[in-house]
């Protein structure tokens, strides 16, 4: 196997509130993470909200087919990575992913989020990244090829 490429935690999971979902509160849960994983922040963390919209989660729910009903999406890039969410608070559910070239505690890692985020219920996978084996590359040189000319012969000359 290659060597290591980092370790990626990917989240899903339910809160017991959704309105857990603000920004100050994530922007401290990725601060904490920072601090807890001795990562190193490159930039303030950056934050979108849509607007939530009841009406459209109603629809989904009777169509089956998905339409954003508003959440908040943030990310932190850090020094050997990223940190990223999305969260809908009318579902009470968000994806996470912590991922660093760097290993870190991702037992550590899961505590601050469940309970920051008072988590519930939660689908988690982590992921040991590997860099494929690197084969060296063949270099071959063209072969030569040999230029002579034909040689002349003459009819009935063997």
């Amino acid at each position: 196997m290659g060597e290591s490429a980092g370790l990626h935690i990917v989240m899903d999971a339910y809160v017991a509130d959704g309105a857990i979902f603000t920004k100050p509160k994530l922007t401290e849960l990725f601060a904490k993470l920072i601090t807890a994983l001795e990562m190193k922040a490159l930039d303030k963390s950056v934050f979108y909200e849509v607007p939530v919209d009841p009406a459209v989660l109603e629809r989904v729910k009777k169509t089956g087919k998905f339409e954003d009903e508003g959440g908040i999406t943030g990310i932190q890039v850090i020094s050997t990575s990223h940190m990223s969410l999305h969260a809908w608070p009318l579902q009470e559910f968000f994806s996470l992913d912590v991922f660093s070239c760097k290993t870190f505690n991702s037992d550590l890692a899961l505590g601050i989020i469940k309970e920051t985020l008072g988590v519930t219920e939660a689908s988690v996978e982590i992921v040991h990244r590997k860099k494929p084996e690197r084969k060296a590359p063949v270099r071959q040189k063209p072969a030569r090829m040999a230029h002579r000319r034909p040689e002349k012969t003459s009819i009935g000359q063997a």
